[in-house]
């Protein structure tokens, strides 16, 4: 079993102070350690990740940074020192990873794409040249089975996770498993799967992963931009049960009674966590 983990930490340098970098890289080691992680991607992450690194070593959980070649890439991702890794393509926004483990291969894709707080058309631009590089990606390393997982700054909903153009992911896992593609005008594309559907409304806690009380005329209060999505030749291997939104690692609490994120001493974004069976890819 590999265990994958994304947190938007809030942990940025100009804003955070000491204290709260502490208490958000205790929140980190706790999570890998309670859920037994061997990747995890982390978003507004601006200090280095040796100290994480470091303290996992003395828990016995030997991790290393998974570089990247930009300096500016906003995602960082470590792994277990056991995986070994090539960086198949990078930019600001994402980078996108080759794991092999006991000949098993697979890409891992961690993004961190842009708000559309600032400017929905880079966003939507980003997102096509993400999907273009997962489509090189595939390419170069003549398979199918990946994930993408990170803040993509929109729901599953929005045309961003939907759409045809962009990350063209949809709730049915049997549909993508069956189809795998879709043609439209001529053109054919990869469907992907987003379990984080099976995560919005108000039947589970927490309602989302993300939660902002906007004074715009349309306010849903809850979003989940904090997703997981994967190729069809990924779905057998997934565990639907392991799907987690975190709140709370023993008595740490990142989020209040109601589920909110505890934006004060942790991040205004919640971790979210997923498994798969590698030898199922």
């Amino acid at each position: 079993m590999i265990n994958v983990m994304f947190w938007n930490a809030g942990v940025r340098n100009a804003e955070s102070d000491e204290e709260k970098i502490y208490k958000i890289e205790k929140a980190i080691v706790e999570i890998i350690i309670k859920h037994d992680c061997d990747i995890v991607v982390l978003a507004e992450f601006d200090v280095p990740v040796e100290r994480l690194c470091n303290e996992l070593t003395k828990q016995n959980r030997f991790f290393r940074e998974i570089m990247s070649v930009s300096n500016t890439t906003r995602v960082k991702v470590i792994a277990r020192d056991f995986f070994t890794t090539n960086i198949i393509r990078d930019s600001r926004y994402y980078v996108i990873h080759d794991f092999e483990w006991t000949g098993i291969h697979f890409l891992l894709a961690a993004v961190h794409l842009p708000s559309k707080l600032h400017n929905n058309e880079n966003q939507r631009i980003v997102g096509r040249h993400l999907i273009e590089d997962v489509v090189q990606s595939e390419k170069a390393v003549q398979h199918e089975k990946i994930f993408i997982i990170g803040d993509f700054n929109a729901s599953p909903y929005e045309e961003l996770m939907s759409s045809f153009e962009y990350m063209h992911a949809i709730y049915d896992a049997e549909i993508v498993h069956k189809k795998k593609k879709r043609t439209v005008c001529g053109d054919k594309r990869s469907l992907f799967y987003n379990p984080m559907w099976n995560m919005l409304g108000d039947n589970e806690m927490p309602k989302g992963s993300y939660y902002y009380d906007s004074a715009s005329v349309k306010n849903l209060y809850w979003h989940i931009f904090d997703q997981v999505l994967m190729s069809a030749d990924c779905i057998e291997a997934y565990r639907k049960n392991s799907l987690e939104i975190i709140t709370d690692i023993g008595q740490m609490k990142l989020a209040g009674d109601d589920g909110v994120p505890d934006k004060k001493n942790y991040s205004d974004h919640l971790p979210v966590f997923f498994s798969f069976q590698e030898e199922l890819l």
